[in-house]
């Protein structure tokens, strides 16, 4: 986590376990939009994205805020599902209702307060969302290592600030029963590009369409 190793190619080696949980992340992402743009009929969509917001709520509930992430990120931050304005016109009440309240658990405002807050509240086993950690230590890293000729302490007590809510969220792990068949799929998600995406999404809800052309 130190002198921003992840981004850095000569430095990656020194960062595996968080250029993984970065390439997590994304997988995820990929396949929680994929698996609504699977479903063929606004019908088969509703009813996958209500099962994928109940998935939120559950990883909320386990203090889980990577894959939280994730599934927001894919259901409010894709193109390719932000785009199919009949789909989610359709959700019910209080699936949209249950979305937005997960939306603003991460929202950004205020430099991401309601999330750091639920983060330093949450009793163990908890999952940061890394990437705001991340952001934190660029900007701390754009700070001198020296003033006058002197250590700059203060830049090192912010990195230790930071760092040290990431080690408090390792100190316990959760105690949750495999299921094998879950695992097993886990481990095989689809990996899909963008492109790929919206061509599918262009395809289920084409450009200007009217609710009535739409399966």
């Amino acid at each position: 986590l130190l002198n921003q190793s992840w981004s850095k190619p000569k430095l990656r080696h020194r960062a595996p376990n968080v250029l993984a949980l970065i390439k997590r992340f994304n997988i995820v992402s990929t396949w929680v939009a994929w698996e609504i743009l699977q479903r063929e009929t606004i019908r088969e969509r509703v009813r996958i994205m209500t099962k994928l917001i109940r998935l939120g709520e559950k990883l909320l509930a386990l203090n889980n805020y990577s894959a939280l992430m994730s599934v927001i990120a894919a259901i409010n931050g894709s193109s390719a599902i932000t785009r199919l304005k009949h789909t989610l016109a359709e959700l019910p009440s209080p699936v949209s209702k249950s979305k937005k309240e997960l939306e603003e658990v991460m929202k950004d405002t205020n430099n991401y307060k309601s999330y750091r807050q639920r983060l330093t509240s949450s009793t163990q086993p908890r999952i940061p969302f890394l990437g705001i950690h991340l952001t934190d230590l660029t900007y701390v890293d754009e700070n001198p290592d020296q003033i006058r000729g002197l250590i700059n302490f203060s830049k090192r007590n912010l990195v230790y600030n930071i760092i040290s809510v990431i080690q408090q969220c390792q100190s316990q792990g959760y105690n949750l029963q495999p299921v094998q068949q879950i695992m097993q799929l886990l481990k095989r998600l689809p990996q899909k590009d963008e492109q790929e995406l919206f061509q599918k999404s262009l395809k289920l809800e084409p450009r200007g369409s009217d609710r009535s052309e739409i399966k």
